[in-house]
């Protein structure tokens, strides 16, 4: 899965430098020896990548239905 979101979701604007941030956090939280702190860190980049999965999902459906409906409007110019 990890290997997927990265291939998914780095290649949106922003979305790579974002989650080298969040690892960066969780990386110094455990290095200082905050366990709280990196608990912390580390939910709040699973929910940005849940937040940005979810986000691409709906764009993808729209993207779909759009093509759909214009695949279906030039069938239909094409019958009659």
């Amino acid at each position: 899965d990890v290997f997927y979101n990265r291939k998914t979701l780095y290649p949106r604007v922003g979305y790579r430098e974002a989650t080298v941030q969040q690892h960066r956090a969780i990386f110094d939280a455990i290095i200082m020896g905050d366990p709280a702190a990196a608990q912390r860190a580390a939910e709040s980049h699973i929910a940005f990548v849940r937040q940005a999965l979810d986000e691409l999902k709906k764009s993808e459906a729209r993207l779909d239905v759009a093509l759909r409906r214009a695949g279906a409007t030039l069938s239909a110019s094409n019958d009659g």
